[in-house]
């Protein structure tokens, strides 16, 4: 790569102000798609390998922004030396990428360059440019906008987590989470940054790997709910009024990424491969990645051995991770004092759901028990608005002021069973245990079906609870075993089977045709479970269908299925439903 072909103009779009600028970008059209280049500041060239600077950068992992102050990873000194800046020629890891009409990377090419016009733009300044065709960096910047568009839109149709609300100010970060957005990010800047940036990272990755190259790739692995259910959850973001419980919600859902010197895929991105590469001067990842990359370049050895590169991974990812332990203990603290606040209160009607749950736990944790707040409850379980994981909250707290709630809750279970089995679990997963163990057994016939089920958690197991069907035994065998560990009478049963209805004559209309037959004895509760299924076979010119038809005797329980053979599939169905028909037993 020579410097001729990468003395360009490069824009710089950061905060207003901003002292460290460590990319700039650069968009133009190439036939139908585009070439973009990413110019990333040569952070290697100032911090050598090894040196004090160094070492201190890798113990802090990355720059840290607070509302007063800002801790960067580097000493004033050396970022200074190593920053962008507008007009001064600069070295940078140029990161040039050929990228098709949809948005898919077409080729990359990774190595030293310079960046020899640096231009200084804030994020609003670069959404201004967008507008005034006589704006210096009109053009750069309406091709960069048209790429960021759809690379975005080529992310989310490959399920990516990705969503910009710039009118309200929010944006989902490479992890799917909800960030919150300054007012000077709130624009089309904004979108052009995070797009090009996230492009050149994916395009870094990609680069190594086709290399067998060793890199610190960032890997994020599935949370414990679906990327069906986590796009509905942004979407349910959207609208007013919900942000804050979704940002929460996707919080304790999705998992932190890491950093690993092996490939495991990015889950939010829906990547097969992704690493940092772009901001050297504020995550130390990245300038670990650069020094990698260079070398590779250069026809050089990785500078770092594969012990040592999984060492600073390790490293890096367990202070990130306590940096965000603290910031999450401090949001909590934060939000547990509010809802404290909130308990001094006499009416609780206006609280959502969600603010009355957390209330009603911290009520319970910290013995303040209050006449409002238990009238509360109560009036909510009345009214059929109280969660089943609020219920578990008071039901099993040992203080005696609780008991008229808890017996009225027990009432409420007893009414609604298929919630004890959901109380059970929360009493599981409070008390570290995990799931409950259910113990079951068949104790009916075919044509009369019986099961007996206990339910344990906890080291406490239930009587043993029987119903026609394992659902509702389990229910029985829960609301038992919630019972007795609130220490209450147990209110379950067991459920009778229905009686058995007398055996019926078999009636089928003279003259139906045998599909229309076996068709009705499912239609009048004779026949359950009625299936047809087909496979054809033959030459083209004369091809023989086959239909097998599965169906379950309600009277007695037993299986029945028949085949028939025909040159249509019409044929082949009525040739089945004959052979079963007489494969009826006498009386159905």
């Amino acid at each position: 790569m020579s410097d001729g072909e990468q003395s360009v103009v490069g824009v710089m779009i950061d905060r207003p102000g901003s002292a460290d600028r460590d990319d700039a970008l650069w968009v133009g059209r190439a036939g139908d798609g585009w070439r973009a280049r990413v110019y990333v500041a040569d952070v290697a060239r100032v911090v050598p390998l090894g040196g004090t600077v160094d070492v201190e950068a890798c113990r802090r992992g990355e720059t840290v922004y607070l509302p007063d102050r800002t801790i960067g990873m580097l000493p004033p000194a050396e970022q200074d030396a190593a920053t962008l800046r507008a007009g001064t020629p600069s070295p940078a890891c140029v990161i040039d990428m050929r990228i098709d009409p949809a948005g898919e990377l077409v080729d990359v090419t990774i190595g030293p360059g310079t960046l020899t016009e640096p231009i200084e733009a804030s994020y609003q300044e670069a959404a201004d440019a967008l507008t005034q065709p006589a704006h210096p960096l009109h053009g750069l910047l309406s091709h960069a906008y048209e790429l960021a568009r759809t690379l975005l839109a080529r992310r989310r149709a490959a399920g990516a987590l990705a969503v910009y609300d710039l009118m309200r100010g929010w944006a989902t970060d490479e992890d799917g989470r909800i960030v919150t957005l300054a007012e000077t990010e709130r624009n089309a800047g904004y979108l052009i940054v995070s797009e090009l940036m996230i492009a050149a990272n994916e395009a870094a990755a990609r680069w190594a790997v086709e290399r067998d190259l060793p890199l610190l790739f960032r890997n994020h692995r599935a949370g414990t709910a679906s990327r069906a259910e986590l796009t509905d959850q942004l979407a349910a973001a959207s609208l007013a009024g919900r942000l804050d419980t979704v940002r929460q919600h996707l919080a304790m859902v999705l998992r932190p990424a890491v950093y690993e010197p092996r490939l495991g895929g990015h889950f939010g991105l829906n990547l097969p491969a992704y690493t940092h590469v772009t901001s050297p001067l504020r995550r130390y990842a990245d300038l670990v990645n650069q020094r990698i990359l260079l070398a590779a370049a250069a026809g050089r050895p990785s500078p770092y051995q594969p012990a040592t590169l999984a060492e600073t991974a390790a490293a890096i990812n367990l202070r990130v991770e306590a940096r965000r332990a603290r910031r999450v203990a401090s949001l909590r603290s934060a939000a547990r004092q509010e809802i404290r606040n909130q308990l001094v209160e006499d009416d609780y009607r206006q609280l959502d759901d969600g603010t009355f749950g957390k209330l009603l736990r911290l009520a319970v944790t910290e013995d303040r028990w209050s006449e409002a707040l238990a009238a509360e409850v109560i009036r909510r379980v009345d009214e059929g608005r109280l969660l089943p994981r609020d219920a578990a909250t008071p039901l099993f707290s040992g203080a005696e002021q609780w008991r008229p709630v808890q017996r009225r809750l027990l009432r409420w279970l007893t009414e609604e069973p298929a919630h004890a089995v959901t109380v059970l679990s929360l009493y599981g997963q409070r008390e570290l245990t995990g799931e409950i163990q259910w113990r079951e057994r068949p104790v009916g016939t075919p044509q009369q079906p019986l099961f007996a089920v206990s339910a344990a958690v906890a080291g406490r197991r239930s009587p043993e609870r029987t119903a026609p069907s394992k659902r509702a035994a389990r229910q029985q065998a829960a609301l038992a075993l919630v019972a007795q560990l609130a220490g209450l009478p147990d209110p379950s049963r067991d459920i009778a089977p229905p009686p058995r209805p007398p055996a019926r004559a078999r009636t089928i209309p003279d003259g139906h045709p045998p599909a229309m037959a076996v068709n009705e004895l499912a239609q009048t509760g004779r026949l359950a479970e009625l299936h047809w299924s087909y496979r054809t076979g033959g030459a083209a010119h004369e091809p023989v269908h086959t239909c097998t038809v599965n169906a379950r005797v309600v009277r007695t329980g037993e299986s029945l299925t028949a085949t028939g053979r025909g040159g249509t599939k019409a044929a082949a169905k009525a040739a089945a439903a004959a052979a079963l028909l007489a494969k009826l037993p006498p009386g159905d």
